[in-house]
């Protein structure tokens, strides 16, 4: 289908090859043809989207429709397009449109169903219309209000949007899936993929949690995401909200606003609210590091192409640590001590650019706080790249590969950003987060810092599917973190582990074991039930 798009401009010239079966009314309207601009840049958007293709698994447009999804607006077959518009005591309804050069056909009226329906023939291409809606005391225009989308044309103002491909018009119904698509996407940004129920963490315990939210219909309609969690150990509530105002048509750009108060926690591992609830309850290992924070954060995010995401904005944050309140736990013992913040007001600016598919993806990233941009009490300037790819090596075979870097170029980090790599989610096989090479200049300090101001990693999967259920992995990661920002960095100074893994349905359980290479230790084990990165 995406290759056959491509030849939707051309086919826009082709006349319709038999007259309509109706009669036509023809009305003088200015020709509302798209400037030739917007004709390359609709081509240039899709060479890029079949260039920079999606994954299926994740991307719904692109997968198999179901049977019975069902659209209330137009419907296809075989080219002709059956158009309806529900009825509310009107006398007439017309419908208009640019592939009838803006000539106009009746709708008759289906009593039973309370529609107005006409079937016309349209050709392949994107077209414009709208209906010419009549009752006892005059006669107006309106847009599809049961469409997929709507635009704004300069000569003419609002219309509908229809898009015919090979499959007919189900091709624009995939453009309205697709924009909901990128609303829940940007709203994971900041949520991750949990929508709710039950969690357990050594800082609040039983955590009970949901996140309504609210997805606009219409192109400039916001939608709206909440969180509202409760500790029952801590005693703590934990709630945010997340605005997307549109600023563009389909959803391809928004001014963001978010507010929160109540637990966060450094995003040092990857791992998400599922794994490290498991962890926790049989395994008393909790791989997140938690702080109190209360703010707010406004910025313009755009997702204008499918391989492109842009983020600009500024955040407010006050901060302060917190102790552990959770106790139980399948295994015996106590969980490791949570880790102390440097506590006051972070203020900031922010910019993150990301290129890419899901699995194919370039993305940089950089903050800057301090008394020259926004005051606060922390002063540093963050620049962060991950490079992410999947390879595919032959039958049956893939090539995992990620690399991330990161590095403080001024001021100090404080302790909730830094870099602490070493165990499950950075480099496998070593200790929990040991893998720093200490500042010279921090020794007797009290109480003593940790975590590292820049840091190099890598990450490298060689699969080979055995069957449809089962893939075994050669392993190999590679990294570690430097408590100076001035250090010399040199890449033979970097720790690395090999092993061995065997993962199941699409690795939603997976087994490693691993070993560092560069000292005498024993095998690691690991049970993963999430993707290793």
């Amino acid at each position: 289908m995406r290759r056959l798009a491509r030849l939707a401009l051309a086919l826009m010239l082709v006349t319709l090859a038999a007259p309509l079966a109706h009669a036509v009314r023809v009305v003088d309207e200015p020709d509302v043809s798209p400037p030739w601009w917007a004709e390359v840049k609709d081509e240039w958007d899709r060479a890029w989207e079949d260039a920079w293709s999606r994954d299926r698994h994740e991307d719904p447009w692109l997968q198999e429709e179901d049977d019975d999804w069902a659209f209330d607006g137009p419907s296809a077959a075989a080219g002709t397009v059956r158009f309806r518009y529900r009825d509310a005591g009107y006398t007439a309804v017309e419908l208009t449109g640019d592939w009838i050069e803006w000539g106009t056909v009746p709708l008759a009226f289906d009593e039973e169903a309370g529609l107005w329906e006409a079937s016309v023939d349209v050709g392949p291409g994107r077209h414009y219309y709208r209906f010419i809606v009549s009752d006892g005391e005059g006669e107006w225009e309106a847009i599809d209000p049961e469409g997929g989308g709507a635009t704004r044309l300069d000569d003419r103002g609002w219309v509908s949007v229809l898009e015919m491909g090979n499959r007919g018009i189900r091709l624009h119904v995939r453009d309205e899936r697709r924009e909901r698509w990128r609303i829940n996407r940007e709203f994971e940004v900041d949520y991750g993929d949990e929508d709710a129920g039950l969690s357990y963490q050594r800082v609040d315990g039983l955590v009970l949690g949901f996140m309504p939210d609210y997805i606009g219909s219409t192109d400039f309609e916001p939608s709206v995401k909440g969180q509202v969690a409760y500790g029952f150990e801590s005693e703590r509530w934990t709630l945010g909200v997340t605005l997307l105002q549109p600023l563009a048509p389909r959803n391809r750009a928004w001014f963001k606003a978010r507010a929160y108060t109540g637990t966060g926690y450094a995003q040092r591992t990857g791992i998400g609210d599922g794994e490290n609830t498991l962890a926790a309850v049989f395994f008393r290992e909790d791989y997140r590091d938690y702080y109190e924070r209360e703010g707010a954060s406004f910025s313009v995010v755009t997702r204008a192409l499918p391989w492109l995401r842009a983020e600009v904005g500024l955040r407010s944050e006050d901060h302060a640590s917190l102790a552990n309140t959770a106790t139980w736990s399948v295994r015996r013992g106590s969980f490791r001590p949570n880790l102390p913040v440097d506590e006051g007001t972070l203020r900031s600016v922010y910019s993150v650019l990301r290129l890419g598919s899901s699995h194919n993806y370039l993305e940089l990233g950089w903050e800057r706080a301090g008394d020259d941009v926004l005051g606060g009490d922390f002063d540093f300037s963050l620049a962060e790249a991950t490079w992410r790819s999947r390879l595919p090596m032959g039958p049956r075979q893939r090539l995992d590969l990620r690399v991330a870097g990161g590095s403080n170029l001024r001021g100090t980090l404080p302790l909730q950003r830094r870099y602490l790599p070493g165990g499950l989610g950075t480099v496998r096989g070593f200790d929990y987060q040991s893998l720093v090479v200490p500042d010279p200049a921090d020794s007797g300090l009290e109480p003593a810092r940790y975590g590292g101001e820049r840091m190099l990693l890598a990450n490298l999967e060689y699969g080979f599917e055995v069957d449809s259920d089962v893939t075994l992995y050669g392993l190999y990661d590679t990294g570690l973190a430097w408590a100076d920002r001035d250090a010399d960095v040199h890449l033979n100074d970097l720790r690395d582990s090999a092993g061995l893994g065997i993962g199941f349905d699409d690795d939603q359980l997976r087994i490693n074991v691993m070993r560092p290479l560069d000292e005498d230790a024993d095998l690691v084990w690991e049970l993963r039930v999430e993707h290793a990165f």
